[in-house]
Order: structure tokens, then C-alpha cells, then sequence
């Protein structure tokens, strides 16, 4: 039988940075990490379309520090691999870890507010803050 896959998140960083602190700021938190995190997909995604290999370190760079702070280990490594890259001078051909970073970030985003919703029921909020409804 195939092993499990890894879990997006590490649910023990998740627990130990949003369980001992009011439901407000954890709400904060995690709609804070939601708009931080989706705006640099953008700038990713943007950099890829337009070529520019600057933007798309940039990203990266602010990513891997995001993804890992909310415990999403294997999306923060593929960023820094990519971040890597660009630091050594790849081309954009070279970036084909790119897409495979997008899904794993767009996982990491549900399982922060998957995990935000059994805290306290914030799903609804982060979709109303955030303008998804």
C-alpha cells in the first residue's frame, strides 16, 4: 500500500502559533496570512507571465518565509529551491517548480483556515473579510 501524503501544514506549528491567543487575533492572523500569502502568488504567477526572474525571487523570497512560519513545509522548501535558482541565475525555462509551488501554497491556504475553522468557526469570517462571498 502507498504511504499517506505529508500533510500540507504541520498542524504542531499551526497549534503552537494560533491556539494560546484570543480568537480575534487569530482570526487577524489567518486572514493576514491568506492576503500575504495569495498577493505574492500573484507577483509569482505575474513574473512567470512577464518573464521576470527578479519578481519571481522576490516572491519567493517572502513566500518561503510565510509558508514556513505557518508550518507548510514542503510549499516553503519549493520555494526555496526556486528562490535558489533565481539567486544563481536560472532562466525563466528553468523555473519548473513554479506551478507545483502555486498548488502547494493554494493547499497550505485552505489547511490554515481549515485549521482557523476548528479553532473557532472562522470560515465565515475569513470569506467575509476577505470578499469571497
Amino acid at each position: 500500500a502507498a504511504s499517506s501524503p505529508a500533510p500540507v501544514v504541520d498542524e504542531t506549528v499551526l497549534t503552537a502559533l494560533l491556539t494560546d491567543i484570543p480568537p480575534q487575533m487569530r482570526r487577524r492572523i489567518v486572514v493576514q496570512f491568506q492576503s500575504d500569502t495569495r498577493e505574492r502568488l500573484v507577483q509569482l504567477a505575474d513574473g512567470m507571465t512577464r518573464g521576470d526572474v527578479s519578481a519571481i525571487g522576490h516572491a519567493t523570497h517572502a513566500l518561503t518565509s510565510l509558508l514556513g512560519t505557518f508550518g507548510a513545509v514542503e510549499a516553503a522548501g519549493l520555494s526555496a529551491k526556486i528562490d535558489e535558482q533565481v539567486r544563481l541565475g536560472a532562466r525563466i525555462a528553468d523555473l519548473d517548480l513554479v506551478p507545483e509551488l502555486l498548488n502547494h501554497a493554494e493547499g497550505a491556504i485552505a489547511a490554515v483556515i481549515g485549521f482557523g475553522e476548528r479553532e473557532d468557526g472562522i470560515g465565515s469570517v475569513v470569506s467575509t473579510m476577505t470578499g469571497d462571498r
